[in-house]
């Protein structure tokens, strides 16, 4: 990435204790850049705190355990998504998952219908995690109501304090979820708000944002065919606050730099934009050793 008039010192300490709560790691169905275990050494040498590790097919929460084991310093979090590859919206999927340690349950993203939709006529949605087979998984019924076992995930998200992820269902469908989850005083963070695989108007963020949700605003989403501006991340973080948002870069990919200079580039890139460095500290360390940890 390239550098800026930003002090690389000032990068360096943000850098420190920062935790990305959204990185995708090898295995997986589509080349990455590394696995859990280059990951976690990278997060060490730049001094992050952890990371969560992300896969679209598979539960996390062993890998993740193995590479926190055997880097000093760096707390990798495991994690679910809720796709046909665990069953969908799977109560017993995800109780195994929480007791292994996963920190953040996601909603269906690839075997999501509206991610269906949209990978109908688009070959990059299409391609996200190695696609999927199958049904679509449904978070509501034919009448608008929330699917039975979903309510089962409330309570066991709660109970384990762990953070609910709305993954890439639409946005109406986030609506209807985060209402009932913070109803129950479940943490809900919106997943790339601004991504084209949810497209969340600021609005709709604002909204949110009055119930408690969190939104994890992704440096990927700026990059390559997705091209959201930064400065529209910048825009939203100042309309619902810094409180209310994370940074994390949604890397791992193979053709991408390391996630450790995605989240470098993201720093910089909201210095830039006039935040704070006590802000941007909130948005890289606070907020998600806050959402993962309590």
């Amino acid at each position: 990435m390239a550098e800026t008039g930003i002090d690389p010192a000032l990068v360096d300490d943000l850098m420190r204790g920062a935790i990305d709560t959204h990185v995708h790691a090898a295995p997986d169905l589509v080349p990455r850049k590394m696995d859990d275990l280059g990951l976690a050494r990278a997060a060490a040498d730049a001094g992050m705190a952890g990371y969560v590790s992300k896969n679209h097919q598979a539960a996390t929460a062993g890998q993740a355990a193995l590479a926190t084991q055997v880097t000093p310093g760096v707390r990798v979090y495991g994690s679910i998504a809720l796709n046909a590859g665990v069953g969908g919206i799977n109560p017993e999927a995800v109780r195994v998952a929480l007791a292994l340690g996963a920190r953040i349950v996601w909603l269906p993203t690839i075997s999501s219908e509206h991610h269906r939709q949209l990978a109908a006529t688009s070959e990059r949605a299409a391609g996200v995690g190695g696609g999927t087979r199958g049904d679509a998984v449904k978070v509501v019924d034919e009448q608008g109501r929330l699917v039975t076992a979903l309510y089962d995930v409330f309570d066991m998200v709660k109970g384990a304090n762990a953070l609910l992820e709305t993954g890439h269902i639409s946005v109406a469908e986030i609506f209807a979820i985060a209402r009932e989850a913070r109803s129950r005083d479940v943490k809900v963070m919106v997943t790339h708000p601004e991504s084209p695989l949810v497209g969340m108007s600021a609005d709709e963020q604002l909204q949110l944002a009055g119930i408690g949700c969190y939104f994890e605003h992704c440096y990927g989403n700026t990059v390559g065919q997705w091209g959201v501006p930064t400065a529209e991340m910048a825009h939203n973080i100042y309309l619902v606050g810094v409180p209310s948002s994370v940074m994390a870069t949604d890397f791992g990919q193979a053709h991408n730099p390391p996630p450790t200079e995605g989240l470098r580039s993201f720093i910089r890139a909201m210095l830039e934009a006039g935040f704070s460095a006590a802000q941007v500290k909130q948005m890289v360390q606070d907020n998600p050793r806050h959402l993962l940890e309590g």
